[in-house]
């Protein structure tokens, strides 16, 4: 294993309208590919890999690849369950809810029993993991997503020393989904704690990616630049107009 390797399988991955795989179950197996390639670049003390791998390990993650997911129990408590996307009814031997040890996060063991049935029931009727049910939401740490981002940022600030950080702008896919989910522009649960996921997994037609607006943060693939700096995009004329007011200040000519 190398970081380019992973790196370059990672890519891979996303090109989800070729290689026919499942959205989110592309977005999981990519969040993986580049969180280990973030730890392999650190090994290796690679400051390149380290910073690219960590700005797609954090799209990876905004997108659902740490497969959270949120529901309400017949109790009527709010839960929180990490699916193993690899887990099987054959590979746990067809164990009881008590017996899968699976991540549950519930207010009380009433509620975590409950969801510990249902996600049994799931396994043992096979339901593919990437199917939701009505009623369930993909959540993103929104804490997760920080520390992935100060990871990359470490070693982008150090690249920009050499006028290197220009290279991992210009070959990631995730620069713009990370930084609007930080900003807060993809709708949150409780103030820096969780988010709700803004798309679920990459888009079949994904080969480049679908970014934020910088003004509203609607997630899509034909966001329009700025004429002037050529970097910040909007979704429409109107969310350009509005952003005006505070970004005329930072505005610069590209050049």
């Amino acid at each position: 294993d190398s970081p380019v390797g992973l790196w370059n399988l990672g890519w891979f991955t996303t090109q989800v309208k070729h290689n026919e795989k499942q959205p989110w179950a592309a977005a999981v197996e990519f969040y993986n590919l580049m969180a280990d390639c973030c730890m392999l670049a650190d090994k290796a003390d690679d400051d390149f890999y380290r910073a690219e791998a960590g700005v797609e390990a954090a799209m990876g993650l905004v997108l659902g690849g740490k497969p959270i997911v949120g529901y309400s129990v017949k109790s009527g408590a709010k839960v929180q369950v990490l699916r193993d996307f690899d887990l099987t009814w054959e590979a746990c031997g067809g164990s009881d809810a008590d017996g899968l040890n699976m991540p549950i996060g519930a207010p009380t063991p009433v509620a975590a029993r409950e969801a510990g049935v249902k996600e049994t029931n799931r396994l043992r009727e096979k339901v593919e993991p990437t199917l939701l049910e009505p009623g369930e939401t993909v959540i993103v740490p929104h804490w997760e997503v920080s520390r992935v981002w100060n990871f990359a940022m470490k070693a982008f600030s150090r690249l920009e020393v050499f006028d290197h950080g220009q290279y991992v702008y210009g070959e990631t896919i995730g620069w713009e989904i990370g930084e609007g989910f930080l900003k807060g522009k993809c709708g949150p649960l409780a103030p820096n704690r969780y988010n709700t996921c803004p798309q679920v997994g990459f888009k079949n037609t994904r080969d480049k990616g679908s970014f934020p607006c910088d003004f509203c943060g609607t997630v899509q693939s034909n966001l329009q630049r700025c004429a002037r700096c050529k970097k910040t995009q909007y979704c429409s004329r109107d969310c350009q107009k509005n952003a005006w007011k505070t970004h005329k200040r930072v505005c610069v000519a590209a050049n």
